[in-house]
């Protein structure tokens, strides 16, 4: 067990590890994100990148660090210092390798509420998804910064929150929103052309404060959990008739974050458990360990 005092006593908003390398990535309140290399006797600081971001929107990694490297590097998304700018770091050489800006495709955004790179079946480099104040998500392909699909969600009044996105063999989607309902969003991507649309939409009870805070699907993509504001995690499934499988009580407050073990991590190894495994964090400062069918 290590202690990492990667923030130097400022909140941590995000933590997350590449998909196939041993690396963690935190994100501080005060904009840095900081990269260790877990796969050494003692974890090694690798870099730290003075990003400014001054939102809460978290930065993304690919899910597929093979495809994602440029010239070797680990690319990284976040917003920028503006907050309606999106920034793509080389991880290694500490520097911003392409800056996107949805308003340069349409009228104004607003801030950025969530990004998310992803690697398309059969596409050869990780693709962005922005999700903006003004109910808009939008494609990007990244080496050229350039907007493949643009899809309204919701109004303004219905800010989206979260978003979760898999694409390996099931290209699909969930984001979450202050209100109270998940859209699922269908990506289809054939040589380079991209389009995507709202295929279910799912209402929450409104038992109580209203809002998703954070998304994870399940690496088979067959459960989604989402973490909310009512204090509550709850579980559904996909496919072509999503629907509630359960509601789970324990935290008693906001739920900020929620994640799947992947197929392979230590806990699920230790625990048999393999895909039934996932976390939720909440601001009663607890972390739950759930274990799913």
């Amino acid at each position: 067990m290590f202690k990492l005092d990667a923030e130097r006593g400022v909140s941590v908003l995000n933590l997350q590890t590449a998909r196939d390398k041993p690396w963690l990535f935190s994100q501080g309140k005060n904009g840095v994100v900081q990269c260790w290399d877990l796969g050494q006797s003692a974890p090694q600081f690798v870099s730290a990148l003075q990003t400014q971001c001054g939102s809460f929107c978290r930065f993304s990694v690919p899910d597929c660090s093979a495809a994602a490297l440029s010239a070797g590097s680990m690319l990284l998304a976040v917003p920028g210092a503006s907050g309606n700018v999106v920034q793509i770091w080389d991880v290694h050489n500490q520097k911003v390798a392409q800056t996107i800006n949805p308003e340069a495709y349409g009228p104004k955004r607003g801030l950025v509420m969530a990004v998310n790179m992803f690697t398309p079946p059969q596409a050869q480099s990780p693709m962005l998804t922005i999700l903006c104040e003004d109910g808009h998500l939008t494609f990007w392909d990244i080496s050229a910064a350039a907007c493949l699909c643009d899809l309204p969600l919701h109004s303004d009044a219905d800010t989206g929150l979260s978003m979760a996105l898999y694409a390996p063999q099931y290209a699909f989607g969930v984001t979450g929103f202050a209100g109270s309902h998940l859209r699922y969003v269908q990506l289809d991507y054939d040589a380079g052309a991209v389009s995507a649309s709202v295929t279910a939409e799912l209402a929450l009870p409104e038992d109580g404060p209203c809002g998703v805070s954070d998304v994870s699907i399940r690496q088979d993509g067959k459960l989604v959990i989402t973490g909310g504001w009512d204090h509550r995690v709850r579980v559904f499934s996909t496919g072509r008739t999503p629907r509630p499988l359960a509601v789970l009580r324990l935290h008693t407050a906001t739920v900020n974050a929620v994640d799947f073990c992947r197929p392979g991590a230590p806990a699920a190894t230790v625990a048999g458990a393999d895909q039934r495994l996932f976390v939720s964090a909440s601001a009663d400062k607890r972390v739950a360990l759930w274990s799913l069918y």
